[in-house]
């Protein structure tokens, strides 16, 4: 996980944020439409990461929106620029509806994930034991070799591809 740097809130989404969130907020709790899955909102939000998850920084080709303060409890900030993220299907699943005002995780708009995160041995660990390191491993499930073996590892595999392809050369 890196710093990212936000660019400015679209001007549609300027334009349009009081009337998506109306929209949200007046239906059905069972019926609640994705009002945040604009084109002007998921492509600035992918021009950010240059495509890849905020996250585990994998490559996605379909990015999904990542509300970091969940919707659930949050439902004014359902467009809210800053509350929005591009993130891939595995770390959206795991992170799920995790409550972050409860126990916060790393924002990567806001904190330096190097301030919490190290990475050795091919894992991440915490940094002098903080919490939000703790939880951030926690929840995105950084803590299963598996899961995180596996994005690494894709990562590579096309490293290593290129590499190869420029070798042939």
């Amino acid at each position: 996980m890196i710093k990212l740097s936000r660019p400015d809130k679209p001007a549609e989404l300027v334009k349009n944020e009081e009337i998506l969130l109306k929209k949200y907020i007046n239906a059905p709790k069972d019926k609640k439409p994705p009002v945040w899955r604009k084109d002007y909102i998921v492509n600035e939000l992918s021009k950010m990461t240059h495509g890849k998850c905020a996250y585990c920084e994998n490559f996605v080709r379909s990015l999904e929106v990542e509300h970091f303060f969940c919707r659930h409890k949050h439902e004014n900030k359902v467009v809210e620029w800053e509350n929005l993220l591009p993130i891939c299907h595995d770390c959206n699943k795991n992170k799920s509806n995790h409550d972050c005002d409860a126990e916060p995780i790393i924002n990567p708009t806001i904190d330096n994930p190097k301030d919490y995160l190290g990475y050795r041995g091919g894992r991440f660990y915490s940094k002098n034991g903080n919490m939000k390191g703790k939880c951030t491993i926690t929840y995105l499930k950084w803590d299963v070799t598996d899961y995180f073996w596996k994005i690494h590892a894709d990562i590579y595999d096309t490293i290593n591809a290129y590499i190869d392809g420029c070798l042939e050369k």
